[in-house]
């Protein structure tokens, strides 16, 4: 613990904190690598959790590639729009412990060109980050990937998921802090990222 006792910045870390910041890195999660040596078959389904939230929280997610030398991978060097390749979307859910149920309500993404009332998902084509303050105990992170999309494709790299929790409460009592920040967590995923192919080049 640091001299204020607050969780700390680093990656899934509970023991400090940089004076006046209130963040937390959830550590990362892996979901697919690719490059040369990788050969995915058809289309991957992740989908991971997001669980113990509460509306005194700011919460940002982020699902991009990470290369192998960290050089940085921009959005203009993923396939081309309109090219079936990855896409997100983000889930609310409500839990109701006395009845021992979960209650999923309607995708955040939607297509603006449906009507308003009906539920028209329409993921969002990956690299894309979201921020949100909910009141929704949870979120599913479901990403789609489209190995054929990836053809021609130079990335040599991995696509992960990374959330950041910021505190945004009313009450500044390190107890609450630390608490609110800690019990968030993110699983799903696997030990062995989904492989798609790529010239590498």
């Amino acid at each position: 613990m640091s001299r204020a006792g607050l969780p700390n910045t680093q990656e899934g870390g509970t023991e400090a904190i940089r004076v006046g910041s209130m963040k937390r890195r959830l550590k990362r999660i892996p979901l697919a690598r690719f490059g040369p040596e990788t050969d995915g078959l058809g289309e991957s389904t992740s989908r991971l959790l997001l669980k113990n939230l509460s509306g005194c929280l700011d919460v940002k997610i982020t699902i991009g590639i990470e290369s192998i030398d960290n050089t940085p991978v921009r959005p203009d060097q993923y396939p081309l729009a309109g090219t079936a390749f990855g896409t997100v979307q983000l889930t609310p859910i409500n839990n109701f412990p006395d009845a021992a149920r979960k209650v999923y309500e309607r995708p955040v993404f939607q297509d603006p060109t449906g009507n308003v009332n009906e539920n028209n998902p329409l993921p969002m084509d990956i690299p894309f980050g979201w921020e949100f303050s909910t009141r929704a105990d949870e979120v599913e992170i479901e990403v789609v990937l489209t190995p054929a999309g990836w053809a021609g494709s130079n990335i040599v790299g991995t696509l992960v998921c990374e959330v950041t929790i910021e505190y945004n409460g009313q009450w500044w009592d390190v107890r609450a802090i630390n608490q609110a920040l800690s019990q968030v967590t993110l699983i799903g995923g696997s030990d062995e990222p989904y492989l798609i192919l790529t010239t590498g080049e």
